[in-house]
């Protein structure tokens, strides 16, 4: 018989075999996790501003803005496929949407082949949070064995915070996704040395970043400090050009829209203007983002936490500078949301969902750092991240914008008492934002199963021909109206009321919302009035 020997390398082969299943196996558990954690989140009731996206992935540019002093008998869905725009025109250019097309084109794509309805709208944005898993799990992997891995991909997995913005239909996931691919590029090529396709795919990545919200400046810079302080060479110059090809991308694909939303910014910026200083609004805020990226806390106590989290970092980053990547992605995004508001005196931070990028350095960078200096100490904060997300789970969502739940679950069980054809009209004074929460009560309640048809008007200053059509549509003339920032004393019609509607007559006590306690916008008192307008005066004996 002929005589055999072992191959030499089948004992390698198989090891290494065994170990990419062990990641592959660790992985897909992070992966399970997240899905059932988040299919469930996905189920919940949609907030204006994600309304509002879905009205812009169908589209029609930025619709939710009701004409003013317009009666609307049979508004249809703004939200609806089935009166949809062609796909393609999400990408034409969109007054005041304020935000890069590429979340909600690649939206509207993928309600084409999943379906339109809210929960899997909601799932796009939890198909980008696994693909920020995975990267981050993919790079952590790189850097250290598999079980601090595997504690990463889990507290991302399980993190309340990143279970939200998961789940919201904005483009904040889409954000983190990106930005982990980023991550994962500035590791590899960190880890395995850089090459001209590596450094070339990391700086083309920040187009899309770019694309797909204003905030992932910070982001991009994360990636050019970090490619000026390690890369050197010829390397450092092919990462220049690719960021430079990036950056040309976006101005041929958007900066001409970009520079005519400047004044619309600006605007938007009144709701986020503050008159305290500067020390006292978005610094604390800013400091305490690193934690509340992953869990729910109190910002007097995520300070602490989360600068004791960073000041591992950075003693972990001079100990293995490798670790660099991590560092930049957490600090940078934070910061340019400081900068921007020690500019603009504003209080961007309060919102700490315009952090998503940094959200995927959270717990890796704290993690591997403490790992660098002690592996114990490394476990520690892995498992402590585990066991403390874990903990938060099942916590009410507070990533969300500013919402009108509270009004709709107070004011519309009232409304349905009266015929369905009964018109509503919501009025806001003047010197208040009314225009935001004018119309984005009717957005918010359009959006509710059952409310239309019905007659809707938002109350500028109507003419005395708008009103009659007013009173035309309205049975026996009853309307209902909403108005914010004003209280009533009870049984009479204030008198701006009384001149926007002279022959209106109160039917019944108004309802009434006392104000919210909103860190950035406090809601005014809100109160909902059954009216009965009269004829005309020319028509009154």
């Amino acid at each position: 018989m002929p005589s055999s020997s072992a191959d030499p390398t089948e004992p390698t082969i198989l090891a290494d075999l065994r170990k990419v299943w062990r990641d592959v196996a660790a992985a897909m558990l992070c992966v399970v996790v997240a899905l059932s954690v988040r299919s469930q989140a996905a189920d919940h009731r949609l907030t204006t501003d994600e309304i509002w996206h879905l009205t812009i992935s169908t589209g029609l540019g930025n619709q939710r803005r009701w004409p003013p002093d317009e009666l609307q008998m049979n508004r249809p869905s703004l939200t609806s496929l089935d009166t949809a725009a062609p796909p393609l025109s999400v990408w034409a250019p969109m007054k005041n949407v304020l935000h890069p097309p590429l979340y909600t084109f690649s939206l509207r794509w993928w309600r084409e082949i999943f379906g339109g309805g809210d929960w899997t709208a909601a799932m796009y944005s939890t198909a980008w949070s696994i693909v920020a898993i995975l990267f981050v799990f993919a790079a952590v992997r790189q850097q250290t064995g598999l079980g601090l891995t595997t504690c990463v991909g889990l507290a991302m997995a399980l993190s309340p915070a990143q279970v939200h913005l998961g789940t919201e239909v904005r483009g904040y996931a889409m954000l983190m996704g990106l930005s982990a691919m980023g991550v994962w590029q500035m590791v590899r090529i960190e880890e395995g040395g850089a090459t001209f396709r590596r450094v070339w795919l990391l700086g083309l990545t920040l187009c899309p970043l770019l694309l797909t919200h204003y905030f992932a400046i910070g982001g991009c810079a994360a990636v050019g400090a970090w490619g000026l302080l390690r890369l050197r060479g010829p390397m450092r110059w092919h990462l220049l050009a690719s960021i430079a090809v990036a950056a040309a991308g976006f101005v041929v694909l958007w900066l001409p829209q970009a520079v005519s939303q400047i004044k619309d910014m600006e605007a938007g910026d009144g709701f986020l203007k503050t008159g305290l200083p500067f020390w006292r609004h978005s610094l604390p805020s800013g400091f305490a983002i690193p934690l509340r990226l992953f869990v729910s806390a109190r910002t007097r106590w995520a300070i602490a936490v989360s600068i004791g989290l960073v000041s591992v970092t950075v003693a972990g980053v001079w100990r293995r500078p490798a670790l660099l990547p991590w560092l930049l992605m957490l600090v940078m995004p934070i910061g340019t949301l400081l900068v921007l508001d020690a500019l603009r005196g504003t209080q961007h931070t309060w919102f700490v969902r315009y952090a998503a990028a940094a959200a995927v350095a959270i717990p890796a960078a704290p993690v591997l750092a403490a790992a660098s200096l002690r592996p114990t100490a490394g476990w520690g904060l892995g498992l402590g991240f585990v066991a403390l997300t874990a903990a938060g789970l099942g916590v009410s969502r507070d990533v969300g914008s500013p919402t009108f739940h509270h009004m709709t679950d107070a004011f519309l069980p009232v409304i349905a008492r009266e015929r369905p054809d009964t018109p509503l009209v919501a009025f806001s004074p003047p010197g208040r934002p009314h225009d935001y929460y004018a119309n984005s009560m009717l957005v918010e309640w359009s959006h509710v199963a059952g409310f239309f048809p019905r007659p809707t008007m938002r109350l500028v200053e109507p003419t005395p021909a708008d009103v009659q059509r007013l009173r035309d549509a309205a049975h026996g003339g009853r309307v209902w109206l909403v108005t914010s920032g004003e209280i009533a004393d009870g049984a009479n019609m204030p008198p701006w009321l009384h001149s926007l509607l002279p022959t209106a007559r109160l039917l019944q006590p108004p309802l009434a919302i006392p104000a919210g306690g909103e860190p950035i916008t406090p809601q005014p008192p809100v109160e909902l009035w059954l009216l009965e307008l009269g004829p005309p005066a020319a028509e009154q004996p």
